[in-house]
């Protein structure tokens, strides 16, 4: 889109932190995780190891973005469109 103005720096600071926020919203991993135990004393620290988590197929994503991707510079089609 040639008519498009240039974003200020700012707003597209902003743009992005939001887009990483909504990222993590919307993708939350709810699994727990058990305090440290160390000395027999039972820690606030948490290492994440030995902890499951679910994973993303990321082939799915990437098959779905390819299916759908713009000839343009402006991402990827919505559904519906062709």
């Amino acid at each position: 889109m040639p008519d498009a103005p240039e974003p200020s720096e700012p707003f597209h600071l902003d743009h992005c932190f939001d887009y990483l926020r909504q990222a993590v919203m919307c993708s939350g991993d709810t699994a727990l995780e058990k305090a440290m135990v160390v000395d027999g004393e039972r820690r606030r620290e948490v290492l994440g190891w030995g902890v499951e988590h679910e994973c993303r197929d990321y082939e799915a994503i990437f098959k779905f973005a390819r299916e759908r991707r713009s000839r343009d510079s402006f991402g990827i089609k919505g559904p519906g469109h062709q």
